[in-house]
């Protein structure tokens, strides 16, 4: 889908998409001319189209080259085959780097092959590149935010005023669906310049704000991660392209009423500040939001913007096809050995059916437990590992609860401290609260 996106912006809307088994060894063709490789040198006729993706990050080896080398030439003589006669463009889309020398040799392989056309090759760079150019592309697939080298899209300045916050999201952005909550949200920024994403737990809130911070970063603006409307009017500037996030605005386990009394008595002043190029993103959770509705002035601010269906995303459910694309992106970043990846891929039907299955527990699984389980002396099939993920999709405290009770007294004191403390506190105060609860026992 990100080939063919960047197709129709790159060599024009006539370019046609082909896939699965009848593909007659093509991905997509052209008729006509383009403005490419450039404006001033165009090509015309017929073009193919060909994606190789692999899991690598670059040829490292000739082994690995001469490989890559004899499957060029199966899909390139195949077309030969089919068509009685060459494209007059042929066009190589990897999702990896190669180097100048390798693109080169590889033109020359093509042509010795007896290839008598145009031949160009479009690296996992250059896509990266694209980002830049494009920035509906970026909109439409952060997850390649997570995969990009942000200096090459983000103002340096920026990247370093922002660094924290990158370097917590960028990399979990690789695995990132955009669902349609995502696209909602979207719509909704871009048009009241704020949005509560409102959901139960491990539905993704955090990770769609994130998202939609990190898109907007690539388009000039400064990120900021706050929990205070006194913070944003201290950081405001009308010189400034600002996005303020959020997360958990007020409260991330249970309503804060401090929290909720900040945003109440400086809601109405903020939204004014709020424009084009200043725009705020809340998380929450359903109950914590009611809470904060019924004891506060949240609900009369926020129908005053416009009104609280404009700039409520709710993200619940999600379908079937989003759950297996958020499997299938952990399973393809994660380091996990192939048996591992091939049981994931024989039994994803029944762990995306499971009604259970959330973003942030697909995330566990991939992360820490199904690794646990094949290391199980006592698992020792298939069917005993499926049923032990399932249960965990049922029951995921069960696990923390077990991790939890294996503490010791003062670990478990330190994490309750944690807990209680929010999102940000000062590491004196932390102390402080810890010591007093230590004190107590």
């Amino acid at each position: 889908m990100l080939s063919k996106s960047l197709l129709k912006l790159i060599i024009g809307p006539g370019v046609s998409s082909y896939g699965g088994i009848k593909d007659e060894g093509r991905d997509a063709t052209y008729k006509g001319k383009a403005s490419f490789p450039s404006k001033d040198n165009p090509w015309g006729g017929f073009w193919i189209f060909q994606v190789k993706s692999k899991e690598l990050e670059k040829l490292e080896t000739q082994t690995q080259i001469n490989s890559f080398y004899k499957e060029v030439d199966k899909e390139i003589l195949n077309i030969k085959k089919r068509h009685g006669e060459w494209p007059d463009n042929y066009i190589l889309i990897l999702n990896f780097g190669i180097s100048n020398k390798t693109k080169d040799d590889l033109k020359k392989h093509v042509l010795n092959l007896g290839f008598d056309g145009n031949f160009q090759t479009i690296d996992g760079q250059e896509i990266c590149e694209f980002l830049d150019i494009y920035p509906q592309i970026r909109r439409n697939y952060p997850q390649l935010i997570g995969l990009a080298d942000l200096e090459y899209i983000i103002n340096r300045e920026l990247y370093e005023r922002s660094k924290a916050f990158f370097e917590t999201w960028q990399a979990k952005l690789s695995c990132f669906v955009a669902v349609k909550p995502y696209f909602t949200a979207l719509e909704k920024i871009k048009k009241h310049n704020f949005i509560v994403l409102d959901g139960p737990p491990e539905v993704g809130k955090s990770f769609i704000g994130a998202a939609i911070s990190l898109v907007y970063s690539t388009e000039g603006y400064n990120v900021y991660f706050t929990d205070k409307p006194t913070e944003i009017f201290r950081l405001i500037d009308s010189e400034k392209k600002q996005i303020f996030f959020a997360d958990d605005a007020v409260g991330s386990i249970r309503f804060d009423p401090e929290l909720g009394k900040y945003w109440s008595k400086h809601l109405s002043a903020l939204f004014r500040r709020l424009d084009e190029n200043h725009k705020l993103i809340w998380t929450t959770r359903t109950y914590i939001l009611k809470d904060a509705i019924a004891e506060t002035k949240l609900e009369e601010d926020i129908h005053n913007f416009p009104s609280v269906f404009d700039v409520l995303v709710e993200i619940q459910d999600y379908s079937l096809q989003e759950k297996a694309l958020i499997l299938y992106n952990h399973a393809k970043q994660s380091s996990l050995p192939r048996n591992i990846k091939d049981f994931i891929k024989k039994y994803a039907a029944e762990m995306c059916n499971n009604n259970n299955i959330t973003p942030e527990r697909t995330r566990q699984l991939i992360d820490n437990v199904i690794v646990e389980l094949f290391n199980d002396d006592e698992v020792y099939d298939d069917k005993t590992i499926l049923n032990s993920i399932i249960t965990f999709l049922n029951n995921p405290g069960d696990r923390f609860k077990r991790a939890y009770d294996s503490l010791g007294g003062s670990e478990k004191e330190l994490l309750l401290t944690l807990l209680d403390a929010g999102n940000t506190v000062e590491k004196n105060k932390l102390e402080e609260a810890y010591e007093g609860r230590l004190a107590r026992i």
